[in-house]
């Protein structure tokens, strides 16, 4: 063999549930009775989920490929969750975990403190956009146009 083979080389286990399913361990290939699946995005408002139809029922590629590669989840409440890389569906960037648990939580506390504040209102009598501000404070405009309409009058 090659060097070139053992990078096309795809290694599958069988899914320890549905029966005749073969999943690879980065998820880009899923057979079912020995032929290839038809992986079709879903688009969700944060980002693409790739999916899969089996036996007329849909499941998330990571789902699958976490089932076969890391085992079932403990409870059947968990899902697949992404380590680094959301378009990732390999099984070493996959983990069970509960839904919502590292959804970010929006702080009653604003980012930016009262120290920043002169600094901000000198950056907007100096013309800096407030886009531009928001980004070096790693907020959103909006909480920059309020530190405007209270502070600058």
């Amino acid at each position: 063999m090659n060097k070139e083979d053992f990078d096309t080389l795809i290694e599958y286990k069988k899914h320890p549930t549905i029966k005749k399913l073969e999943v690879s361990s980065d998820g880009t290939s899923l057979l079912f009775d020995g032929k290839p699946l038809r992986i079709f995005k879903y688009e969700k408002k944060d980002r693409p989920m790739r999916m899969v139809s089996v036996n007329r029922k849909s499941y998330t590629v990571a789902k699958l490929v976490c089932e076969a590669w890391n085992g079932l989840p403990e409870d059947e409440k968990m899902i697949a969750k992404h380590k680094y890389c959301f378009t990732d569906d390999h099984y070493r960037n996959l983990y069970w975990g509960k839904r919502g648990e590292n959804k970010l939580v929006r702080s009653k506390l604003s980012k930016i403190s009262t120290d920043d504040i002169p600094v901000i209102i000198e950056r907007i009598k100096n013309g800096d956009t407030l886009k531009k501000i928001a980004a070096d404070y790693g907020t959103s405009d909006t909480s920059i146009g309020r530190v405007k309409r209270r502070y600058l009058k």
